[in-house]
């Protein structure tokens, strides 16, 4: 039997990431205690809040200053 595509008026949202990607969500979720699919939701809010707040400009860069020596590599 199919899941149902909306629960008490909650639509469900299926992606497909990487295993590389998934094991990423998998330890930021670890490290703060929300489960992978909170911290997706957590992340798709902030960034749609920065978006709309023009903050995104140079996000990047400051991702990878701040997260670039845990271990995670920048491609390119």
């Amino acid at each position: 039997m199919p899941r149902p595509k909306t629960v008490n008026g909650k639509k469900y949202l299926k992606i497909r990431v990487s295993e590389k990607f998934y094991n990423f969500l998998k330890r930021v979720s670890e490290e703060t205690g929300f489960s992978i699919s909170e911290t997706c939701r957590s992340a798709l809010e902030i960034f749609f809040m920065a978006y709309f707040t023009g903050r995104l400009k140079g996000i990047e860069d400051e991702f990878w200053r701040k997260f670039g020596n845990r271990g995670v590599k920048k491609k390119g």
